[in-house]
């Protein structure tokens, strides 16, 4: 009886811990035969864990097979993307990358060498000595730990844009930014630019490309828009990357996941661009779109549906486990057209089938889960608005065939009824409207303000983005200064009014009586405050404190140029002195464009006690134009409110702009500054400003007490933000002494067992 007690305590001990290989231990070399497909257990967690670099696998044998199979061993083997698992474990000249010896729980730790282990699929099976193989459930890919979530209903990010003209994107307070990025133009010529490292080779990245990403995306993550980054492969024979051939579009492709090749540097890619990207230091990349309107690439010719939907399930998921390495939150979407292949009387079912055949991949090969998300595209113009509806107001909701936004319902509804067959199904959407070639403003803006408005209600919908790409490409910026102006306002207090003149085309008195089905919610989430200038500073200040007086040293670490600057420093010029000079190359693409200089505060300013700023600085130009003409546009800003403010300046002369920026104290405190020229003349050649100094003033503090209370807040918001991160670590640490602690528990109460029952059988 003592031997059995101790027997069945141990087989209860081996239940909770699991055996742990590493894949430096190798199998037996003994030849397969024979596999036999059983229903003996699953493997429940497959992950890469990208700091330690290893693989992961663990999992569970059914109790009964423990009982009729303890001969047998357990086995890892490793699969290549193409392999099947026959072709591995049936291979006498293939060894497993690890065993153990059978238990009802185990886990394996295999080792990543380099040789895109974190790529392949992992097959756990039991064996023994006569041949026997029997596969552990379906060989499985690693996954990234993911902490993407989407909230239904959440509008946080809701108005974006995707536009070349990253100044007037941020001028639009936009909270969503698409950029695009041509993955091919990453990689230089020659040997110059940023090294990086492969396995058996190496890559330049090109410095130039990589230059002009690096303004976008910090200026537009310090104005606290979510960027994502949207992947697009060159679909000509010169691309670095295999592509798909036959595809439908000619200008962008899909990669051809089956080369190795491909699959090193799709992964080269996206490590380099969420690495760098990933912290406050050089802008932040909140999500990646992979390619564009996939679903039209799609062509028999090339491969059947389920081929090309598998290789592009692939191509997510190498991109999403590198991208997610570098940031768990990281939101990744697959892009479609719109083709409305979703509703009951669609005529193509191909792209759902597309989708769903991706989801079933993931929920078949992927023992974790992997969350996505995706994207309509569509350039159609919504409730019959056109030139001629326009002119003449008669208004009809004319059907359109494919998903708009008057039928984005329709997709909603898809999604739905997805997320109940597979448990990988994407929960939401992002839904990009392009504006058509040729397209008059009146269409342009009254489009775009019911699309706004329509779509605000879809709780599945994350952001609406409006795309310009095809104007941006005949180089057409007429329409911009109208546009922009709207969606500027939208989301503000002043909505009704900058949308008026849109009603009044649609022959409406309010947009509850173009749109039955309104957005019920808050519309108005961001505050928009036009600073009052002055001429002269307050006679009754008493009191002044320098935020920055570069005329002696200061550090500039904060400030940072944005598009168009080419060189940040400090040195002496012939207007202010010594200032911190911004050299901008002048080449602003369209009239809604500034060039850019910002401060990014580690811990948000409060301005509270000087609530009246003077910034002192001068502009000279590269054509020594004395009678050139600059305007100049000051921000200070924080989330969705934003206070500002523009001046005209004339160049060599030194200009102070002095603000009154007590409205927005009342509202805000300021995580960043931002300091925007644009000409105003037709003046060739760049420009640099000069900023010399920014200084508050208080009419309440004299400056000695005007610098301790400016000192005290600044440590008392450190302090503050730096305790509640403390406090979100001490969460996370108390959550796993929990695990410990409740394991330790189990443990102890087992070993009583244990002893409880020897000691009866000694009695």
């Amino acid at each position: 009886m003592k031997i059995i007690a101790v027997i069945l305590a141990l087989l209860m001990l081996t239940q909770i811990f699991s055996v742990s290989i590493l894949a430096a231990e190798t199998g037996n070399g003994e030849e397969s035969s024979v596999i036999v497909y059983d229903d003996i257990g699953e493997i429940s967690s497959c992950l890469y864990s990208a700091s330690d670099k290893k693989v992961t696998i663990s999992g569970r044998i059914n109790h009964d097979i423990m009982v009729t199979h303890s001969d047998y061993k357990l086995a890892v083997y490793r699969l290549e993307h193409t392999q099947s698992l026959e072709e591995v474990v049936l291979d006498p000249q293939v060894k497993p990358v690890a065993t153990a010896s059978i238990s009802i729980k185990f886990e394996f730790a295999v080792k990543d060498d380099g040789n895109n282990e974190r790529f392949s699929r992992y097959a756990v099976v039991i064996y023994n000595q006569r041949g026997d193989i029997k596969p552990i459930g379906e060989p499985v890919y690693p996954s990234v730990t993911s902490k993407y979530s989407f909230e239904k209903g959440d509008k946080s990010y809701y108005k974006g844009a995707m536009t070349e003209l990253t100044s007037a994107a941020i001028n639009a307070n936009v909270s969503t930014s698409v950029i695009r990025i041509s993955l091919d133009k990453l990689m230089s010529d020659g040997s110059t630019g940023y090294l990086y490292s492969m396995q058996d080779s190496y890559i330049y990245f090109d410095k130039e490309y990589i230059g002009e990403l690096d303004a976008k995306i910090k200026s537009l993550t310090t104005t606290d828009s979510k960027v994502y980054l949207q992947f697009l492969l060159s679909s000509t024979p010169e691309g670095s990357v295999d592509t798909l051939v036959g595809s439908n579009l000619t200008d962008t492709a899909v990669p051809d996941m089956r080369s190795p090749q491909t699959v090193s540097l799709v992964a080269a890619f996206t490590d380099f661009l969420c690495e760098r990207y990933s912290n406050s230091s050089r802008g932040r990349v909140s999500g990646i779109i992979l390619g564009e309107r996939v679903d039209d690439f799609f062509s028999d010719n090339v491969m059947g549906l389920s081929e090309y939907a598998e290789n592009y399930a692939y191509y997510m998921l190498v991109v999403g486990g590198v991208a997610r390495s570098s940031s768990s939150e990281m939101d990744i979407v697959m892009p479609f057209g719109d083709t409305d292949a979703y509703s009951a009387n669609a005529k193509t079912r191909v792209s759902a089938e597309l989708l769903e055949v991706v989801c079933a991949f993931y929920d078949g090969y992927l023992a974790n889960e992997f969350p996505f998300s995706t994207m309509i595209e569509t350039a159609s113009l919504p409730y019959g608005i056109s030139n001629e509806t326009i002119a003449n107001g008669k208004f009809s909701s004319v059907k359109y065939s494919g998903i708009n936004a008057d039928r984005a319902a329709v997709y909603s509804e898809y999604l739905a009824s997805v997320a109940e067959k597979y448990s990988n199904a994407p929960r939401h959407f992002t839904f990009m409207w392009s504006v058509p070639k040729n397209i008059s403003g009146n269409e342009l803006t009254a489009a775009y303000s019911y699309s706004y408005f329509k779509l605000l209600g879809n709780d599945m919908l994350s952001s609406f983005v409006i795309s310009f790409n095809s104007s941006e490409k005949l180089q057409d910026y007429s329409l911009f200064p109208e546009i922009m102006k709207i969606m500027k306002y939208i989301d503000t207090a002043e909505s009704q009014n900058v949308t008026k003149p849109q009603l009044d085309i649609l022959r409406a008195s309010s947009w509850r009586d173009v749109i039955s089905d309104i957005y019920s919610g808050k519309t108005d989430t961001a505050r928009i405050i036009s600073i009052v200038k002055q001429d002269s500073v307050p006679a009754d200040n008493v009191g002044s404190f320098d935020y920055f007086d570069f005329s002696y040293y200061t550090n500039i670490s904060s400030w940072f140029g944005g598009t168009g600057c080419t060189s940040l420093k400090i040195d002496y010029g012939n207007i202010c002195g010594r200032s911190l000079m911004a050299t901008f190359n002048g080449e602003s693409l369209g009239p809604t464009e500034y060039s850019e200089l910002y401060c990014y505060y580690d811990y948000p300013e409060n301005f509270a006690f000087t609530t009246d700023i003077a910034i002192t600085l001068g502009i000279e130009n590269d054509s020594a134009d004395k009678g050139a003409i600059y305007e100049v546009k000051i921000v200070f800003g924080m989330d969705n409110n934003i206070s500002e403010a523009t001046a005209v300046c004339n160049a060599y002369e030194k200009t102070t702009v002095i603000l009154d920026i007590a409205e927005f104290c009342n509202l805000s405190m300021a995580d960043y500054v931002m300091i925007g020229v644009r000409e105003l003349t037709d003046t060739e050649g760049g420009f640099t400003l000069s900023l010399s100094s920014v200084t508050g003033y208080s009419s309440e503090f004299l400056s000695d007490e005007l610098e301790s209370k400016i000192t005290e807040e600044r440590l008392r918001i450190r302090n503050m933000l730096d305790e509640e991160s403390e406090q979100n670590e001490e969460e996370k640490s108390a959550n796993t002494i929990l695990i410990v602690v409740g394991v330790s528990i189990i443990v102890i109460v087992i070993g009583i067992g244990v002893f409880m029952c020897i000691r009866r059988e000694e009695e």
